[in-house]
């Protein structure tokens, strides 16, 4: 959240959350705990559910993104890391208004970023999320001793 905060507020903001495992989980319950709108969208359907009615939100089986309207779309699954792969074909309906999020920071511009990037979308990169998160690991562990 803190690197979306530095770009813009969530309250109110449409957020979708691509995934439905522990990075995904805990952007849906950041995005929710800062009043945004928030879908999650899963390959599989049972899972997507399950965590939506979880953390109180909306979600989206994959085959929905045709109908995908979204502020910030945060992408919490590994597709990308190693491969040219979009999750779920969702480069068609990047607009130039949103911010994308990927969580995946090897390579630190994945396929998903540089066509968000290409389609005038505000990106953040997995490279930011992993050195912000180490930044508050290490403040943790050194404010504890």
């Amino acid at each position: 959240v803190l690197c979306l905060k530095k770009r813009t507020s969530l309250s109110n903001k449409q957020v979708t959350v691509l995934g439905t495992g522990g990075t995904s989980r805990t952007m849906a319950y950041a995005a929710i705990m800062n009043n945004a709108k928030t879908t999650i969208i899963g390959r599989n359907k049972q899972k997507a559910r399950t965590l939506a009615n979880e953390l109180g939100c909306a979600w989206a089986e994959s085959t929905s993104t045709s109908e995908l309207r979204t502020d910030i779309l945060m992408n919490g699954t590994s597709v990308g890391m190693n491969s040219n792969s979009i999750p779920f074909n969702i480069q068609h309906h990047l607009r130039q208004t949103m911010i994308v999020f990927d969580a995946v920071y090897s390579p630190p511009m994945t396929s998903l970023l540089l066509a968000a990037e290409k389609a005038g979308c505000t990106i953040i990169s997995g490279l930011e999320f992993f050195q912000t998160q180490a930044k508050l690991q290490s403040r943790l562990f050194t404010e504890s001793l």
